[in-house]
This record gives structure tokens, sequence and C-alpha cells, in this order.
């Protein structure tokens, strides 16, 4: 029990010490949390958006159309709808998008998959 103990203590001392060395600049090496903007020049900056306005700027974004996917779609299996309705699903305000979930477990989707009209079937009496 007490080489256990003394084994820890000595685990421990050495993680202490060497856990300042392996910090040290590594807050250098990452731009500060909520910093857009990198200085180092790896990095090519290809696509932004600063949510100015109250509005959401419909030149830089669409709402889902795409059947598999898009209102009533549900094209990965789940039950969803994407809702296009601007201040009922989101809304632009202090440059931020907010994105908001309503909860409907009663909700009734209209044709979750594509009708394809009449049918027909022979049957043959003998």
């Amino acid at each position: 029990m007490k080489s256990a103990f003394t084994s820890a203590v000595v685990i421990a001392a050495f993680l202490l010490g060497v856990m300042p060395m392996e910090c040290e600049g590594a807050d250098d090496k990452f731009p500060a949390l909520g910093d857009a903007h990198h200085t180092d020049k790896s990095y090519r900056l290809v696509w932004q958006e600063e949510f100015t306005g109250t509005k959401l700027d419909r030149k830089k974004w669409v709402a889902v159309d795409d059947p598999k996917i898009g209102q009533y779609g549900h094209g990965n299996g789940e039950s969803q709808a994407y809702l296009d309705a601007e201040g009922d699903t989101f809304f632009v305000r202090d440059g931020r998008l907010t994105l908001i979930a309503h909860h409907a477990p009663k909700a009734k989707y209209p044709l979750r998959d594509k009708p394809y009209g009449k049918f027909k079937h022979n049957i043959d009496h003998q």
C-alpha cells in the first residue's frame, strides 16, 4: 500500500513538472477563441459570412430544396422537415444566424413517398 502511494506521488510530481513545458507557447500556435482572422500564411479564407443586418442574405444562403433531403423529403430516414420560415425556424441578429428546432411529435407530413398514380392488376380466371 505504501509503495502504491509513493508511486502515485512520484508520477503526479513528474506530470506536474512536464505539463508546463509541453504547454509553453501553445497559445502562439492557435488563434484566440472567436478570432476568425489568421495571420499564418498557410490559411486561405475561401468564404465567410458576417450576418450583417436583420435578414438572411439570400445571395449566399439558399433554402434546402433537394427532394431527397428537402421539405418533407426525409432523405436520411429521419422524421423531420426542413422549413424555410424566416423568424419561425431561424433569424439573424447581432451578427449571428440562430437556428430554431421545433419538436412536433404528432405532426403529419404529407406524401412521404412519390405518388405513382393508379395501378391495375390482371387476374386470370380459369
